[in-house]
């Protein structure tokens, strides 16, 4: 599908088929590139597009190599993108096969991803080490969705670094975070027993964070039972510093938020 971004592992719909009942498991998957996703869960057809899928499994898979380690985009339809499990994948490789794109991205679930778990990974190491204004994100979620349905649970995540950009300009968008939820009208997200550790001193833009979990747009979510301990801070005088939880627009997008 590509020569100059191949992918590792399409699991991909036609226009009129879905893909169902299909695992991942036990495998090693190393790009030969840096430069596109390891595993997409999508279209067929056209890598990194929306397709049609359910009941997908990936589980227990060591993901090296990649600008994002796991990208899945469904088709907004009813039932379709569900029973998406991402189970104990480790994502922590250092060094040449790192994930290394500039807003490195552990796992993704986009568009019309619904009904689905990320649950007992390991991410971390993902670090931007550049100076254009980038930060990692462990795990990311932007299904567009007011319902989603989305449960992110102890996953323990480190290592996430980044000089970042401005919050006041781009909200979390470009800050290093552990767990990022973005999207406007975007509900139903649940985020459970979760260990997150941010360390280092790479923030070096105005009006940057790091954040361990961070809800952009209007996106509200669940919060509970997470161990959050952030001491990634400045690299000079220029940035802001630390941060546990952020909502951008207001309080009012925590659905709950208890004993982290």
């Amino acid at each position: 599908l590509s020569v100059t971004a191949p992918s590792v592992v399409l699991i991909g719909s036609t226009v009129t088929t879905a893909v169902t009942n299909t695992t991942l498991k036990n495998c090693f998957v190393i790009n030969g590139v840096n430069t596109a996703t390891a595993v997409v869960v999508g279209d067929g057809t056209t890598l990194g597009t929306a397709g049609y899928f359910n009941n997908i499994n990936l589980q227990n898979n060591n993901i090296q190599r990649a600008y994002n380690g796991i990208f899945a985009v469904a088709v907004p339809f009813a039932g379709n993108g569900s029973g998406l499990n991402i189970t104990g994948n480790a994502i922590n490789t250092s060094g040449a096969n790192a994930i290394s794109g500039e807003v490195d991205r552990g796992i993704w679930f986009a568009t019309s991803t619904t009904n689905s778990v990320i649950e007992k990974n390991n991410i971390h190491d993902l670090q931007y080490t550049g100076v254009g204004g980038y930060g990692a994100k462990g795990i990311s979620v932007s299904t567009g969705l007011a319902a989603a349905n989305i449960t992110i649970k102890n996953n323990m995540i480190s290592g996430i670094t980044g000089d970042g950009d401005s919050y006041a300009s781009f909200g979390a968008l470009y800050c290093p975070v552990g767990i990022y939820a973005f999207g406007a009208g975007q509900g139903g997200i649940n985020i459970y027993y979760n260990s997150i550790y941010l360390t280092g001193s790479t923030l070096n833009v105005a009006a940057t964070y790091s954040i361990g979990i961070a809800l952009d747009n209007n996106t509200s979510a669940n919060i509970k039972n997470n161990i959050i301990k952030n001491e990634l801070g400045l690299l000079g005088g220029i940035g802001v510093g630390a941060v546990g939880i952020a909502a951008q627009t207001s309080a009012a997008q925590f659905t709950s938020l208890d004993h982290n």
